[in-house]
């Protein structure tokens, strides 16, 4: 299962097609990769737009994250979702 990571909550979801990625981060992907966890989709503009800053993606990912962001934690989730 795939996590979707908002900006106050968590969910779980089955892993999403790009386009719904793209549609929940609300716009361009960006990949932050983080060893031994998975892979992070993020809000490519994020910075730029000001999104607000995502606590729990900011721990995952070691560095600060804004925006709601996907936890694909299989190699699997991330092969369905960013084709490949």
């Amino acid at each position: 299962m795939a996590k979707l990571i908002g900006v106050d909550e968590v969910s779980q979801a089955k892993a999403p097609t790009f386009k719904e990625a793209q549609t929940f981060v609300g716009g361009y992907v960006e990949t932050v990769s983080i060893p031994g966890v998975g892979v992070l989709l993020v809000n490519e503009d994020g910075l730029s737009l000001r999104l607000p800053f995502n606590l729990t993606a900011t721990a995952l990912a070691g560095r600060p994250i804004v925006g709601p962001a996907v936890l694909l934690e299989t190699k699997a989730e991330a092969r369905k979702t960013l084709g490949g």
